[in-house]
């Protein structure tokens, strides 16, 4: 498999982020409170400070169209 890049611009909650090209991406073996509590809320900041608007790569391991 080949490395892909894109940006990503919306984050979904703290282990998953919407691309700029629409695909949604789910971090693989990361778990997070329910973006509804606090916990959850700190989790998805934290992942907007690491990733928002920034040059990510990722490989998929599986697709699942919704």
């Amino acid at each position: 498999m080949s490395l892909k890049r894109a940006t990503p611009v919306e984050i979904i909650d703290g282990n998953s982020f919407r691309l700029r090209t629409d695909a949604i991406i789910v971090l693989n073996g990361v778990e997070v409170p329910d973006k509804t509590t606090s916990e959850g809320q700190k989790a998805m900041e934290k992942l907007a400070e690491l990733v928002l608007k920034k040059k990510v790569e990722y490989e998929t391991t599986e697709w699942t169209p919704m």
